[in-house]
């Protein structure tokens, strides 16, 4: 990572080699609490001493929604839930992670695109190094240590394909806007990034993924101010050029081909989801405060699989009108910046919302409650679009 200079202190240089290490350790989570957890504690107690976090009067209306949140969970967790103490250790990691959304939103509101630099190689570093020693291990070049692969499927340093799968994706959008934004300069370099962190994407075999990294390339290409259409024109060609016989070897594999294959058919453990999820939502009127954080396993038997399913029977109408409200909310944001004609922003605020609204759709399919990288990608769009405010 080149040297940077943020404002203010000379203790800077090295907080901002602390947030570019954190990223990294983003993609470490196959144990708990997860290296990244610690360090975002600490990145977080140092601001706090230092003034790094500054916090905008246009962010009390999320902040209202993420606390109306926080404070939904309360009454479920203390009056109804079955195993309170699952339900309170579900809530603190959920208000933990509320906690690293403020972190991430101050720290890019007090130094803007100078953090946001440092945020983008780390993230991205740390989605290439994690599908690098998934593939070797894929490919039985290493061994898979019994975690970097489960199911035939690369998991890299996470505990499920179906987490590892959509980290990749911000990575893929960066690597992406990187080629058409620079593509006079290291242009192989990015394209080289883009193609390998699709392997990785496909490798995992998860469906979800699959449609989050297209959504998300297809929204981010289809904001007009990112780059001119023809240089999107040139750069798809190139992608194309290069990716598609490298894709039809990695397809056209024995074993890869029988996997995905067997991924587009309908399994045991889908019915299991769905009959999971009409459950939920049959006792939603019964629960309308919700029935506690943590407890659809417990009450179920099986998770629900789906954050929007999780939230509103967990809970209660209340707590999911207003995460659902901050999520719009922040996708709209994300959305006018993207859209407003000589923001100086602009392009990153498509990467934001191209991201946001491909892990939107993979929420349909899995939890993503506790995803630490999609709170990062929450409190992104919260950054000023102007370089004096």
């Amino acid at each position: 990572m080149n040297s940077i200079t943020l404002e203010g202190s000379a203790v800077t240089p090295l907080y901002a080699k602390l947030i570019w290490l954190l990223l990294i350790l983003c993609a470490i989570v196959f144990i708990e609490p997860a290296p990244y957890d610690l360090f975002v504690l600490l990145a977080f107690g140092i601001s706090l001493f230092t003034g790094y976090l500054r916090f905008p009067a246009y962010m009390g209306l999320p902040v209202l929604l993420i606390g109306l949140f926080v404070m939904s969970n309360v009454p479920s967790m203390l009056l109804v839930s079955s195993d309170q103490n699952v339900s309170i250790k579900y809530f603190m990691v959920t208000l933990y992670l509320i906690v690293s959304w403020l972190f991430f939103a101050g720290l890019n509101n007090r130094f803007k695109e100078t953090v946001l630099k440092v945020i983008f190689s780390g993230y991205l570093t740390a989605a290439i190094l994690s599908t690098v020693i998934g593939l070797l291990a894929y490919f039985h070049i290493i061994p898979t240590f019994g975690v970097l692969i489960k199911y035939g499927r690369v998991t890299g340093l996470f505990k499920d394909p179906n987490v590892f799968g959509p980290f990749l994706v911000p990575g893929v959008v960066i690597s992406l806007h990187y080629m058409v934004t620079r593509y006079r300069n290291n242009m192989l370099i990015w394209m080289i990034s883009f193609i390998l962190l699709i392997v990785g994407v496909l490798l995992s075999f998860s469906r979800a993924a699959w449609g989050n990294c297209v959504l998300a390339c297809c929204l981010y290409l289809l904001f007009p101010y990112t780059v001119s259409l023809k240089k999107k024109i040139v750069m798809i060609s190139a992608i194309l050029l290069i990716a598609v016989p490298i894709m039809s070897v990695v397809i056209t594999s024995p074993n890869i081909s029988s996997m995905f294959t067997d991924r587009f058919g309908i399994k045991k453990y889908d019915e299991d989801r769905f009959g999971t999820q009409q459950k939920a939502l049959s006792q939603v009127i019964e629960h309308p405060l919700g029935i506690g954080p943590g407890q659809s396993e417990i009450l179920f038997s099986y998770a629900t699989h789906s954050l929007y399913v999780r939230v509103l029977i967990e809970n209660g109408i209340v707590g999911f009108t207003a995460y659902i409200s901050f999520i719009l909310l922040t996708i709209y944001r994300a959305f006018y910046n993207a859209w407003r004609r000589g923001s100086p922003y602009h392009a990153y605020f498509a990467i934001f919302g191209a991201c946001l609204v491909g892990i939107i759709f993979n929420s349909f399919f899995i939890d993503t409650l506790h995803w630490r990288h999609f709170w990062i990608l929450l409190a992104l769009p919260w950054m000023p679009n102007s370089k004096t405010i």
